[in-house]
């Protein structure tokens, strides 16, 4: 039998193991998307920057909505007499404590960062009983155009690592059988 053997080496598209080596990668890259996002953002939540870097809605208080009745009696007014500080997201120090702690799930297709935060879940009312404009869930989920960029730019790079370090061997044999008809093989370790 007459034949050439190929030896491809590293991440060869469209053998059988392919696909597990990209789902691999891409999970391995929305876990460090995952981390990234917890270590890095998350803390800048609880921060002056971080409520203009986000797009927080303004407290009754705040610059360019100012309380009737003066300053002290506005929302930023009584968090500052009762705390010393005006911190966004920040009341009693509970949420950011508790966020401290997160269970990071990823998948080939994407990453849950769970957080127990409940008073960030609290849909806040104002005096008056209406409801007020601030959802202090949507502002801690936020990111900035400078952390999508950021997690898009970590996401490929890890991918690509892990794509280039796949360490998946594939032989193809084409040659002729005792019948004289093409035949090929093909071996995956």
């Amino acid at each position: 039998m007459i034949g050439i053997k190929l030896k491809y080496q590293g991440f060869v598209p469209g053998s059988g193991s392919a696909k597990r080596i990209w789902e691999e990668a891409c999970k391995a890259a929305y876990q460090a998307c995952g981390r990234f996002y917890f270590q890095n953002i998350r803390p800048k939540h609880f921060t002056r920057a971080g409520a203009g870097e986000y797009d927080y809605s303004p407290r009754q208080g705040d610059p360019g909505r100012e309380d009737k009745k003066g300053f002290k009696h506005s929302y930023v007014g009584r968090k500052l007499k009762a705390t010393g500080q005006t911190i966004p997201l920040i009341l009693s120090g509970r949420s950011q404590a508790e966020t401290r702690m997160a269970t990071i799930t990823a998948t080939a297709k994407s990453v849950r960062v769970s957080m127990p935060c409940g008073f960030l879940l609290m849909k806040p009312r104002l005096r008056s009983g209406a409801p007020s404009p601030v959802d202090m869930q949507k502002e801690m989920e936020a990111i900035s155009d400078r952390d999508r960029s950021d997690i898009t730019t970590l996401l490929e790079r890890i991918i690509d690592q892990r794509l280039k370090a796949a360490n998946d061997v594939e032989e193809k044999y084409f040659g002729l059988n005792s019948s004289g008809a093409p035949s090929v093989t093909a071996a995956f370790h």
